[in-house]
């Protein structure tokens, strides 16, 4: 038998699913977000119970943040987990 600190996903888990995952299992959920010419931070508003957040670059995607727009995901990822997730994002 394992015992895990924390679980991480990264697969096409939706919100829902990492609540109902969270209140089962009583640990801290990692969620891996592909970040893209699409990806938008307020989806991580949606996953208000998620204690955690990897950004997943692909160094050959041609679609990645560029030209300083890594170190702006980050600032808006950070400002949204300030909020609260209170939706005001």
């Amino acid at each position: 038998m394992c015992q895990l600190n924390f679980i991480q996903l990264h697969g096409n888990e939706t919100p829902e699913y990492c609540d109902s995952l969270i209140s089962r299992v009583s640990l801290p959920i990692i969620k891996a977000l592909k970040t893209d010419g699409q990806f938008c931070v307020g989806t991580l508003v949606q996953y208000s119970r998620t204690s955690y957040f990897l950004f997943d670059l692909d160094e050959n995607d041609s679609r990645r943040p560029k030209n300083g727009a890594l170190d702006r995901l980050w600032s808006e990822a950070a400002a949204v987990r300030r909020k609260g997730f209170d939706g005001r994002y």
